[in-house]
C-alpha cells in the first residue's frame, strides 16, 4: 500500500515485528506484544487480579500515526495511573470491535476479580452497513485468550497460528526491504507537499474538488438509522460483556471536515449518543475538546490526531471515566 496513513507490519512472529508509518513525526517504530497488538507485553501479567481499562477502537485508538507515549492508552495510563491495555488497530470497524470484545474481551473480564473500564472509541467511518459475510464470521469466532495459574493472559496456539500463517502471506519479512520502501514513499509525499507542487496543481481547486465529490457520495449513500447497524450491535455487546466487574463507555472522534467532509457526521453521532443513553452507559464526545473544523487538532501530514489532539481525547476521557 503507498499511502503512508496505513501502518506497516513486518516480522514472522507475533511479538517480534514492527510498525513504520509517518503522519509529520518522522517514521514511527514499535514492537507489539504476544497478541500483535501496541502494548508493552509485560501489561499482560496478572491482569485478572488488577484493576485494568481497555481500549478499543481502529487507528485512532491504535495510535496512528504517533509514539508510543501519544497514544489515547498510554495518556490515559499515564494520567489514571491505572494499568491500560490497547485492543485497537487500524483499518477495524463495528465488527472488529464485536470481534475483540467476543474473543478477548469477555474472557478476560469474565476471570477478572477486579474492577475493570472498556473505553469502545468510534470515529465517524465506522458508521457502516450490515455485512452478511463478515455476521457469519463474527458468529463462528472464538476465545483467542488463555489463562495461566498465575492469571496471565496468552494468545491460544489457534491464534497465533494463524497470525503468523496471515503474515507470512502478505508482507515483506525483511526490515531492510520495508523500510526502504517507506522511505521512497516519504520523498514522494514531500514534494506533494512543497509549495511549488501546491501551487503548480492548484491545491485550493482539487481540495475543493474532493470536498465536493466526498459530500456528492455521501448525500447518495444516506445511511439508515431506524434499522439496526453493526454500530448499535457493537454497543450492545459491550452492555452484555460488561454487567459484571467492568464500567463500559462509548467515545466519539470527529472527523475533520476540511478534508473528510461528510454530512450525516452530526447524524451518526447523535445515533450513537441515544444508544448509550438508552442501555445507561457513558457517552464521552471528544469533539468537546477537539476543532473538527481546523487542523491544529490533526496531525500535521495524515487525516488523524496531532500529539496534542491525542493528549486532549485522553485527557477528557480520563476526566469523565473519573467522574462514575
Amino acid at each position: 500500500n503507498k499511502n503512508l496513513s496505513n501502518i506497516y507490519p513486518i516480522g514472522s512472529l507475533p511479538n517480534k515485528f514492527a510498525y513504520y508509518c509517518n503522519e509529520g513525526y518522522d517514521l514511527i517504530k514499535f514492537k507489539t506484544d504476544r497478541f500483535g497488538l501496541r502494548n508493552k507485553d509485560t501489561k499482560w501479567e496478572s491482569v485478572a487480579n488488577k484493576s485494568n481499562i481497555f481500549t478499543i477502537g481502529d487507528s485512532f485508538t491504535h495510535g496512528a500515526c504517533v509514539p508510543g507515549n501519544s497514544t489515547i492508552a498510554s495518556n490515559v495510563e499515564d494520567l489514571s495511573k491505572i494499568n491500560t491495555i490497547n485492543l485497537g488497530m487500524g483499518g477495524s470497524g463495528p465488527y472488529e470491535y464485536m470481534a475483540v470484545m467476543k474473543t478477548m474481551l469477555n474472557p478476560i473480564i469474565s476471570s477478572s476479580n477486579k474492577k475493570n473500564t472498556v473505553l469502545l472509541i468510534f470515529y465517524d467511518n465506522d458508521n457502516v452497513k450490515i455485512n452478511n459475510r463478515k455476521e457469519k464470521l463474527l458468529a463462528s469466532s472464538k476465545s483467542i485468550v488463555k489463562i495461566n495459574q498465575n492469571d496471565e493472559i496468552f494468545p491460544t496456539k489457534y491464534y497465533t497460528k494463524n497470525l503468523i500463517s496471515f503474515i507470512k502471506e502478505n508482507y515483506p519479512t525483511s526490515k531492510e526491504l520495508m523500510i526502504s520502501e517507506v522511505r521512497n514513499n516519504s520523498k514522494e509525499l514531500k514534494i506533494k507537499l512543497s509549495p511549488f507542487y501546491k501551487i503548480l496543481t492548484l491545491q485550493p481547486i482539487r481540495k475543493r474538488i474532493i470536498q465536493i465529490k466526498v459530500q456528492k457520495y455521501h448525500e447518495k449513500n444516506k445511511p439508515n438509522f431506524s434499522i439496526i447497524s453493526p454500530s448499535q450491535k457493537a454497543i450492545s455487546l459491550l452492555s452484555d460483556i460488561c454487567k459484571n466487574n467492568c464500567t463500559p463507555n462509548v467515545v466519539y472522534i470527529p472527523n475533520n471536515e476540511q478534508w473528510r467532509p461528510n454530512i450525516h457526521s452530526k447524524l451518526y453521532k447523535n445515533k450513537l449518543k441515544k444508544i448509550t443513553k438508552d442501555l445507561g452507559i457513558n457517552f464521552i464526545d471528544t469533539e468537546e475538546v477537539i476543532d473538527k473544523y481546523s487542523l491544529k487538532d490533526y496531525a500535521p501530514k495524515g487525516i488523524h490526531l496531532s500529539i496534542d489532539g491525542y493528549r486532549k481525547v485522553s485527557k477528557l476521557i480520563t476526566e469523565k471515566i473519573g467522574e462514575l
